[in-house]
């Protein structure tokens, strides 16, 4: 069929060299030809070009509510056996015969029986589903959905990010913590990005490391905004922990930037040269043994998936280094634009500029990425700096053929500013630590408030006085549980017995039921201890378990009936007959007193130092059920134990001591 005259043509009109002259000079009359097919009963169209522009064209083409599709055997920046294989599998299912015997010639294929039922080219799946709102697929590893916003052009990519889909995730640690590379988070505004025609980045802020959690996952969403009148998209990229429902909370911005239209040079020829040639010329080797043990002791903790670069040389101040994809990952190249672990690892011979003193350098502000290739897994890199202290990154394949190149990229050192994100839930990673508060802000003065009303304070002994009808009602009844009892699994029951027998039957009384319990411990957390920062810190060889395990109990019951137990810890043989009235009387639940100095749990994000004051933290949350961590107050810190459902101070030890040991 001619596109030249919209019809069917004999074989010797088009050995003709005067036909094909006129098909260069005639108008292309694409869409007769395919209505000449269709009309012949064809449904099937495939194209053999370099693209699927034509493909597109028949749907343009056909008639309204027409099966015919167009199916490309090749697709622009898709591996081409990859494609030519999907696009075989398509024409089989729609029922066209493919000779298997000659496809599978020489590799070793054979023909088994299906484990149930042949295959009859029969569909079962409805053509729409009711609610979809727009929802369509993506094709990238990582995001699996996008959603195009009304009226403003915009686009809303997710996905998922874990490392048991991903295991190679799990091989990018960063002081300790799993962190999706900042390779990735360019991967993913990029594939958000060439979705409206923006594939270029021309600026790229890390906000937050994503540190991704050992189970589960993260739901990121990348999110490209409206065009405004240069032709810029802001983009976004947020992340929170999985199960939290679909309202607005827990997300947390990991990256921001702009992405603007590809620039004239689609080849990348322009821009990064000089890699053809390999070795380098005049370049000396570098010694890559033992490279990643040294990254490793700067807090990069690299696997062997991102263990990529093979070899490395120097020329000047500029660094060449060859990268290859493992074999397993190397696979999956052909699915990314640059797939995140040879992006990263490409940045390698530039990681660490801490040279032994124990920085984490990350990737901070990307300026000018573009792709000019994809589905690379075997590359050469050449790292130069530029001005402001970034370097310029240029890629291309084992053939120098250019594949992407990075004008700026600034790296940053974890302590300048970069606040720890983290991927386990809601606006990053809580946990509680002791924060010291003035005690003039906490409360009066000793008895204040206290002994005013016609009952006063009595100690444990007194009570069973006032129960039997003698002396008035107290407001106050003190529980002193003393330190020293034995450590041993019969000691702590008992312990824990009688404080629980002692409080059930002080909540059972109603005669009492006005009335505030004050249970005194000694050394039964550990606050206030090292150089006296607010602490969860220290090894916790100091605390008292069975006391530890009083106040797991005691916390209990405080959940379960708020505002009626005090609980108040001091240090072994310290008075505090003039300290507890005023706690009562602050208002705290849980205060600690060391030398004299009040501290109060108080619930901080993690990363963020308690600090001092009555104002620190987040407000005091004495229901809260997570054990101390460490003094550090970084998720990156070492030795940090966040106990969920701990009991107390001796969740914290436990726990310390098994994460440890």
């Amino acid at each position: 069929v001619s596109s030249v005259s919209g019809g069917v043509v004999g074989a010797g009109v088009m050995s003709s060299p005067g036909y094909w002259v006129e098909q260069i000079s005639s108008a292309v009359r694409f869409a007769d030809a395919v209505g000449v097919v269709e009309a012949a009963g064809v449904v099937s169209f495939v194209e053999v070009g370099p693209g699927s522009v034509l493909s597109g064209m028949v749907a343009d083409s056909v008639g309204e509510g027409s099966p015919a599709v167009g199916v490309p055997l090749l697709r622009k920046g898709r591996d081409e056996v990859l494609s030519l294989v999907e696009g075989v599998g398509r024409l089989h299912e729609r029922g066209v015969t493919v000779d298997w015997e000659a496809f599978f010639a020489g590799r070793g294929g054979r023909r088994v029986e299906l484990p149930t039922y042949a295959f009859q080219r029969e569909r079962f799946w409805r053509d729409s589903v009711g609610g979809a709102g727009g929802v369509g697929g993506v094709g990238h590893p990582l995001l699996g959905s996008v959603v195009v916003l009304a009226g403003s052009g915009g686009v809303v990519l997710s996905g998922r990010l874990s490392c048991a889909t991903d295991p190679w995730l799990a091989d990018h640690a960063v002081a300790g913590s799993v962190v999706f590379p900042g390779a990735g988070l360019v991967e993913l505004v990029v594939a958000a990005g060439g979705r409206v025609g923006c594939g270029r980045v021309e600026e790229l802020a890390l906000v937050a490391p994503l540190v991704l959690p050992e189970s589960g996952g993260v739901d990121v969403q990348v999110i490209v905004g409206a065009v405004d009148g240069g032709g810029r998209r802001e983009v976004s990229v947020f992340g929170r922990g999985e199960g939290l429902g679909e309202d607005e909370a827990g997300w947390v911005r990991y990256a921001s930037g702009v992405v603007v239209e590809e620039s004239g040079e689609s080849s990348g020829v322009g821009v990064v040269s000089g890699l053809s040639e390999w070795p380098p010329v005049g370049a000396e080797p570098v010694v890559v043994e033992g490279m990643y043990e040294d990254l490793a002791a700067e807090g990069l903790s690299y696997g062997p998936a991102f263990q990529g670069v093979c070899a490395a040389w120097r020329r000047g101040e500029e660094t060449f280094a060859e990268v290859v994809l493992p074999g397993s990952v190397g696979a999956e190249a052909g699915r990314f634009g640059v797939h995140p672990v040879l992006l990263d690892a490409a940045l390698h011979v530039v990681a660490s500029r801490g040279g032994g003193s124990g920085e984490v350098a990350v990737p901070f502000a990307w300026s000018g990425v573009e792709l000019f290739a994809s589905g690379a897994s075997r590359v050469r890199v050449r790292v130069s700096p530029v001005d402001a202290g970034g370097v310029r990154v240029e890629i291309a394949d084992a053939l120098g053929v250019p594949v992407g190149l990075v004008e700026s990229l600034v790296v940053r050192s974890l302590g300048e500013g970069l606040v720890p994100g983290v991927g386990s839930g809601v606006d990053g990673l809580f946990g509680v630590e002791w924060v010291r508060v003035e005690e003039g802000a906490a409360g009066p003065e000793a008895g204040s408030g206290v002994g005013s009303g016609s009952g006063g304070g009595v100690s444990w002994g007194e009570l069973g006085e006032v129960l039997s009808g003698v002396g008035v009602v107290p407001d106050v009844v003190v529980l002193r549980v003393g330190s020293g009892a034995e450590v041993s699994g019969e000691g702590v029951r008992d312990v824990l017995g009688g404080v629980l027998t002692g409080v059930q039957g002080w909540l059972g009384e109603e005669r009492l039921a006005g009335s505030r319990l004050v249970v005194v411990t000694e050394g039964a957390v550990d606050a206030g201890s090292g150089s006296g920062e607010g602490a969860g810190g220290g090894s916790g060889s100091g605390v008292d378990v069975v006391g530890a395990a009083v106040w797991g109990l005691v916390r209990s019951v405080q959940n379960e009936h708020p505002g009626r137990v005090v609980l108040v810890d001091g240090e072994p043989g310290a008075e505090l007959s003039s300290v507890w009235g005023r706690v009562v009387v602050s208002g705290e639940g849980q205060v600690a007193v060391r030398d004299g100095v009040w501290w109060v749990p108080r619930l901080v994000r993690a990363g963020v130092e308690a600090g001092s004051g009555s104002g620190a933290g987040a407000g005091a949350d004495a229901g809260s059920d997570a054990g101390s961590g460490s003094g550090s107050g970084s998720v990156f810190g070492s030795g940090v134990v966040l106990v969920s459902g701990g009991t107390g101070g001796l969740g914290a030890v436990v726990a310390r001591h098994l994460v440890v040991g």
